[in-house]
Order: C-alpha cells, then sequence, then structure tokens
C-alpha cells in the first residue's frame, strides 16, 4: 500500500479535476490531504470520499497565489502519517505552486521519494532558471535582479541604467510568484517609481526583464525517469499580463500553426533538459518574435492553471491533473491521445465600478461560462490573473468555426459597470 499526500493551500479547488475513478490503483492507496485552514471551505465535496483524511493546518499568505501550508504543522502530519506506511511508499505531492519547495523539504527531511528541493529550485527561481538557460545558450529575455540599495540612492540614475542595461519598456517581475501577480510593464519614469513605492513591492525579490513582443506559447509537457511522456503546446491571443490591461485572454491548442508545434516541442524539451528532468508535469511559456525566435519566459513544475486542464481534457481526453499524481507516486499510467473536439478558454478581467450586467457571447459553438461576480458587486481594475470575473470555456467539433468564435471573444465585453 501507498500514501498519497497531497498539499493544497491557494489552490484546493484544483482538486476537483483528479478524476480518481479512472486510476484503479487509488483504491488500495492511503489517501491523504493536508490544506490551508481558511480555504477547507473550497475543496470539493464530491472528492473527500476518496480521501483517508482530510488534515486542515495554517498557512502562510505571501501574496494572491503563494500561500504555503506552515512547514512545522505539515510535518507533524507527515510524521503522524508515516505510522500507517513506511517512508519508502509515502509520496507528498503539490497541487499549487505555493507547496513546491515545501514537497521538496519534506521528501528530503523525511527522506521519502521523490524530486528533492534543490532539483525543484530552478523551476521556482525565475532568476536561477535563465541563468541556468543562458549558460547553455538558451535565449532568453535580458534580465537582472532589482538592485534596490541603487534604487534608494537614485531612483533615476537608476532608471536609465535599467534602460541601457536590459532594454526599454521593461518589466517588473516576482523572481518566485505566479499567474502574473505582481509582474508590471514600466513604460515610464513615473510609472516605475509608483510601482516600486507600493506597499506590495517588497514581501518579494524583484528582477527586471526584457519586455518581450510577440506570440505566447504554453507547453504542457510529461516527465517520468528522464523522458518526455507527452508535450502540446497552446497558443494566448495575448500574454497573460494583458489581463490587466483590460483586454480578454484566450488559450486554444487549434490556434497553433502546425509548423509552430515541432519547434515548441523541442525547444521546451531541450530547456527541460538544462534544467533538469524532474518528474511530473511541467508548464513552460515560450514567446515567438516577429523575427521567429523561440524565447524562453519561465517554467513550473506542478500542474498547470485550472483552464489549462480542462482544455486538454477537451482535446485529448488526457487528465493532466491524474498524470502528474500518476508519475509521482509512481503509479501505473497509460497515455491514450484522443482527440476529441477543438476548445479554447478565455479569462475576463474585472472591471472598475459597479456591475449592472453580465453579457454572454454570441457564439456558433457550445460554450459555459464560470461567473466569479455578479451584478451589484463593487470591482477594481484587475492586478493579476486572480482578479477576473469569469471564465469562458468554448468547443466546437469544427475548427474553422472555433477559430471564428475566437475572433468574436476578442472584441467581446463580458460586463458592465457603472
Amino acid at each position: 500500500m501507498k500514501t498519497i499526500i497531497l498539499l493544497a493551500s491557494e489552490s484546493v479547488h484544483w482538486i476537483k479535476f483528479y478524476n480518481f475513478a479512472t486510476i484503479p490503483e487509488i483504491k488500495s492507496c492511503r489517501l491523504i490531504a493536508i490544506v490551508g485552514k481558511k480555504n477547507y471551505i473550497n475543496f470539493p465535496d464530491f472528492q473527500k470520499k476518496h480521501f483517508q483524511h482530510i488534515y486542515q493546518v495554517p498557512y502562510l499568505f505571501i501574496d494572491e497565489v503563494l500561500w504555503p501550508l506552515d512547514p512545522k504543522a505539515v510535518s507533524e502530519v507527515v510524521r503522524k502519517e508515516l505510522q500507517h506506511n513506511s517512508a519508502a511508499h509515502t509520496y507528498i505531492i503539490s497541487v499549487d505552486e505555493g507547496n513546491v519547495e515545501l514537497s521538496g523539504q519534506l521528501r528530503e527531511v523525511f527522506h521519502l521519494p521523490g524530486n528533492r528541493a534543490a532539483a525543484l529550485l530552478p523551476y521556482r527561481d525565475k532568476v536561477l532558471m535563465k541563468q541556468k538557460l543562458q549558460a547553455k545558450g538558451v535565449r532568453t529575455p535580458h534580465f537582472q535582479i532589482f538592485n534596490a540599495s541603487l534604487w534608494l540612492n537614485d531612483a533615476a540614475i537608476y532608471f536609465k541604467k535599467l534602460q541601457a542595461e536590459v532594454g526599454f519598456p521593461f518589466i517588473l517581475k516576482p523572481k518566485n510568484s505566479a499567474g502574473s501577480v505582481g509582474v508590471e510593464l514600466i513604460e515610464t519614469f513615473a510609472s516605475f517609481v509608483n510601482f516600486t513605492a507600493r506597499k506590495e513591492f517588497f514581501p518579494h525579490d524583484y528582477e527586471v526583464e526584457e519586455y518581450i513582443q510577440g506570440t505566447l506559447y504554453s507547453v504542457n509537457s510529461i516527465i517520468k525517469n528522464d523522458e518526455v511522456l507527452f508535450s502540446e503546446p497552446e497558443e494566448y491571443t495575448d500574454p497573460m499580463l494583458n489581463l490587466t490591461h483590460g483586454k480578454n485572454v484566450i488559450g486554444s491548442i487549434a490556434l497553433v500553426a502546425p509548423e509552430q508545434r515541432p519547434k515548441l516541442i523541442a525547444f521546451a524539451e531541450q530547456s527541460l533538459r538544462v534544467l533538469g528532468m524532474v518528474d511530473g508535469v511541467k508548464h513552460m511559456e515560450i514567446f515567438i518574435n516577429k523575427h521567429s525566435e523561440l524565447i524562453f519566459l519561465e517554467v513550473a513544475s506542478r500542474m498547470p492553471g485550472a483552464f489549462i486542464i480542462r482544455n486538454y481534457m477537451d482535446e485529448f481526453n488526457i487528465n493532466l491533473a491524474n498524470l502528474d499524481l500518476q508519475v509521482q507516486a509512481d503509479l501505473p499510467l497509460m497515455i491514450d491521445i484522443k482527440h476529441n473536439i477543438y476548445s479554447f478558454f478565455a479569462i475576463f478581467p474585472k472591471k472598475a465600478g459597479e456591475v449592472i450586467k453580465l453579457n454572454e457571447p454570441n457564439l456558433e459553438s457550445g460554450f459555459k461560462i464560470v461567473w466569479n461576480v455578479k451584478k451589484g458587486d463593487i470591482l477594481e481594475s484587475p492586478k493579476s490573473l486572480m482578479d477576473n470575473c469569469g471564465l469562458l470555456f468554448v468547443e466546437n467539433k469544427n475548427r474553422e468555426i472555433l477559430l471564428e468564435d475566437i475572433a468574436v471573444v476578442q472584441r467581446f465585453k463580458p460586463i458592465e459597470t457603472m
């Protein structure tokens, strides 16, 4: 018997994407979840029957997406669980970004199988990942660590220095967050001063990064025993950051041009091999600029966001959440790709003001909207991907009609405010 422990804090609701019924071996496993106390309310009720125990522990709030569970409290739970099984048969899996490092630390402390903290660090630290890739000749944005001393000494001089060395405009980005939290496009000295003066600026170490213009893609890959078992790209109509500028962000596998697909898959594998082929699902973002140059942006060692998981289920009949669990818990797996349907998702930005109307798009394809706001809500302008007013899921057996609907959704105004 194996013990499988899921760690989840901010993304407790992602547990709904596991389809335990399609993993026969799970019935003979002791399935445990450790979740943040305040977020337990988001644990899917229909999944609770699969778990032998769900522990609620304190968590540390860093930002909107990083809510790492309290290491001491989690360690106590792991120690308790080791009374039921040996360390060699106990597996820890992080559901969300905030607990990736903790999962590696726990494996090390308790001598559990799986990826150690040092192996996972290049997938968490956005500076380290680019340093390793640049050393092997992989193109990344030009970047440097934000120097608080130079900024405090003379912000104007430092601003000019960054322009000369990184390029202009440039991006300010936390070196270890996710979901576009704390990311800012700097286009003027005034925006530089205003952003760096915010109280939210200093929970993180920041980096300064070249602003890349081009088409953004993600490549979602599955690694086991130094082998890429599956890899497939998805194209976005806009960089995720553009949600904070009021744009609908759309992602679709159907958008990827046939000639770009093998290039993206090969580039992703090259980058993964440089960073280290640690087992599990990897979510990588890559730009292709106007010169057809592939540029690595960042990568995470976890299953991707919920909307992407759904796209891959619709298109290929594969469940990235299941596969991540099966790989990391060393359970048998079979990847049976069947192209079902064409699909896309759209993330709708919030709009400042009081919500007076929720709209529905006029599409030829079938669709579902999951609203995160309601009439009468008072909203602020979006600051990250978390600040969305709703998600749209669209599917069609006809690729051409789906692509036409993508164009419609790009222009669509999901909510009206006053």
